[in-house]
């Protein structure tokens, strides 16, 4: 027991050195706002084109960084990509206002605003970002000149009964939580980084870039804004799912490999790959691709997307009225 205590106790004392560390070695590569008192991190990349605002997955542990290489490519085509970090994400403050999918929307739109974009633009949105996306497009609906979804999440898909172990109620959930909490808060979780393959695929082996994934993952591990947010992902896709659909023409990726369901079609009928384009096909002017890849398709196909991206973007340059 000697040992072990002792063990944890350098560990635990190597994290807090590596963290000072990291913080002055990797400082954030965009503007830093004030919202509600707290800073948010927001990365431009490109000039003065066409404004993509880039929304990412839950707990993704650094946007700007995950983003990065489908950024990069969109940017290249003379898009502005605008990359606003949440709460909880990347190099932005940690915070424990409610995750509500209104305080959400309404702190990026205020860093958005505090930095000084303005005028018309582009959402795209990976994940769970598919519900703020809803809200976002109902109450904001002037300027938004297109959406391009990245696997989104869907408002409906928080109804299967197959989902039911991810949702925060269930008590593995609240057991891994904690565990996983209290090992990050020991240093342990430094171990996970440095052997993550999720960390790796999204570096795309650049090694610089794994590096800052991997002190931002500890960094914001099992963040108070990310566990909230979890915690309400059922709450905030009803608020959603009777909303009114996007006026503004969709360009939705969507996996065709591994999922949170066992399989791509649940057993109550919900499929991973209809779903999405049944929301194509409501929305005029709007496609649905399916790749063959895992949930971050961005990380996979990065060109391809990319690629047809500009595409949409360039035949979508008018506002829906």
């Amino acid at each position: 027991p000697f040992l072990l205590l002792s063990a944890l106790g350098l560990l635990y004392s190597a994290d807090r050195i590596l963290r000072s560390d990291e913080a002055k070695r990797y400082p954030p590569p965009g503007k830093m706002v004030t919202v509600k008192g707290r800073k948010m991190h927001i990365l431009e990349l490109g000039g003065t084109g066409p404004t993509v605002v880039m929304l990412p997955g839950l707990g993704t542990a650094a946007p700007a960084v995950d983003f990065s290489s489908i950024a990069d490519l969109i940017a290249a085509g003379g898009v502005r990509c605008v990359i606003p970090e949440p709460f909880g994400y990347g190099w932005s403050d940690d915070t424990d206002e409610p995750r509500t999918v209104a305080n959400i929307v309404d702190e990026l739109r205020e860093g958005l605003a505090l930095a000084g974009f303005s005028g018309s633009y582009y959402l795209f949105v990976h994940s769970i970002s598919g519900i703020y996306m809803r809200f976002w497009a109902d109450r904001f609906p002037d300027g938004l000149l297109g959406i391009i979804g990245d696997d989104i999440s869907l408002p409906e898909q928080f109804r299967q009964p197959e989902l039911a172990f991810s949702q925060p109620d269930h008590g593995i959930f609240r057991v891994i939580y904690s565990i996983r909490r209290a090992a990050n808060g020991a240093g342990i979780g430094r171990l996970w980084g440095l052997c993550s393959p999720t960390l790796r695929s999204a570096a795309g082996g650049d090694a610089y870039k794994l590096r800052i994934l991997q002190a931002l993952s500890v960094r914001n591990q099992n963040s108070n804004a990310v566990r909230d947010e979890t915690r309400r992902m059922a709450e905030n896709a009803a608020k959603v799912e009777n909303l009114a659909l996007p006026r503004c023409p969709l360009l939705l990726f969507t996996s065709g490999g591994s999922r949170s369901c066992a399989s791509i079609r649940c057993k109550s009928g919900f499929s991973w790959i209809e779903a999405p384009q049944a929301l194509a096909d409501a929305v005029p002017g709007s496609v649905c691709s399916v790749l063959p890849g895992p949930h971050y398709l961005h990380w996979k196909f990065a060109y391809v997307m990319a690629e047809q991206a500009l595409i949409f973007i360039e035949k979508n340059t008018t506002p829906v009225v």
